[in-house]
């Protein structure tokens, strides 16, 4: 019974604040302090969440449960996955200015469209074994790096809903990059890897996504 009481006053609190402020960020909103995202907590900063990871409990990190996720489940589920493996953090060396445009790009552009929320869901699916290509591959590291780069800097081109563009070599040079991976891929990505390169190729899927491509 208490449970669910704390489930009413979550929903009711963030009803009321999306109401007041639709562009507010509810996640770590009920913690006072602990701003810091961290799976299903809200910590202080960074380094109290890595604690936590690492296996310290809430009263010696002085972090706090999200209430968050009692409301948006699925939202802490990719966070946590995020925390647990995230390939582009060891692309981007942990370049958290980097990482913030690239979870731009995530929460603003592709999370707005079924399709977009289908790669997410993919990227999260995969992350674990491209991961472990990426460290088995330096040369392969280093050229998705420098994609990375690329694509961060054309993101930091544009605001809100305008047009992404991206350089038809960059695009190769993704496909590319797939082709590698896909040397070492299990089956299962194999076939996700197949699929993604046939919807690049068709490139229906950048417009879905307000992309555009620079021939």
């Amino acid at each position: 019974m208490r449970l669910h009481k704390c489930i009413l006053i979550g929903v009711v609190l963030s009803c009321a604040v999306s109401l007041a402020s639709p562009q507010l960020s509810f996640a770590c909103w009920f913690t006072g302090e602990n701003t810091y995202e961290c799976c299903m907590v809200c910590c202080q900063d960074s380094e109290t969440c890595q604690d936590y990871l690492s296996g310290d409990g809430l009263r010696a990190t002085g972090c706090s449960f999200n209430f968050y996720c009692l409301w948006n489940p699925v939202y802490c589920s990719r966070s946590c996955l995020e925390m647990e493996v995230c390939p582009f953090g060891l692309i981007l060396d942990d370049d958290q200015s980097k990482l913030d445009v690239l979870r731009e790009i995530r929460d603003t552009r592709l999370l707005n469209t079924p399709l977009g929320e289908s790669l997410v869901d993919l990227y999260y699916y995969h992350a674990e074994e491209v991961l472990t290509i990426l460290l088995s591959d330096e040369d392969l590291l280093a050229i998705t790096a420098n994609i990375t780069d690329a694509i961060v800097e054309n993101a930091q081109e544009v605001t809100g809903s305008e047009v992404m563009v991206i350089d038809g070599a960059l695009l190769e040079s993704i496909v590319e990059v797939a082709d590698l991976v896909d040397q070492e891929a299990s089956l299962e990505l194999k076939k996700t890897l197949q699929m993604l390169r046939r919807a690049i190729k068709k490139k229906v899927m950048f417009r879905k996504l307000g992309i555009a491509i620079n021939e």
